[in-house]
């Protein structure tokens, strides 16, 4: 789903339950899921959690999913060039980090797209 926490900051996140004898991590979903959506599509957070809150009327209650954790997603190589730390400087207002390194894709941090 597309949550936005912050005014004009729009971020894809996936939320998963999984089973306690399933061995499947998030990382191996989010591997399955590069192997077959374009970039753009795949979130930049997967929040695991216990199981999905309902309303009363047995729908999915979106206020009572937790906020995702984009920072979980981050590398530690900070930049090496001038280039590289303006680029990261971007990413971080942009993304409202506190510190993104160099191997971070600004996509993969849950920023979306703008499509025509």
């Amino acid at each position: 789903m597309v949550r936005e926490d912050q005014k004009d900051d729009q971020r894809l996140v996936a939320y998963v339950v999984l089973h306690q004898e399933d061995r499947t991590e998030v990382k191996d979903l989010r591997r399955f899921m590069a192997e077959r959506l374009p970039s753009y599509m795949l979130p930049g957070s997967m929040q695991t959690i216990d199981h999905m809150p309902l309303t009363e009327n047995g729908k999915l209650n979106k206020q009572a999913l937790p906020a995702p954790d984009f920072a979980v997603n981050l590398t530690d190589r900070g930049p090496r060039t001038p280039k590289e730390e303006v680029l990261c400087d971007l990413f971080m207002d942009i993304l409202n980090l506190r510190h993104v390194g160099i191997d971070d894709g600004f996509f993969d941090l849950g920023a979306i797209p703008c499509l025509p």
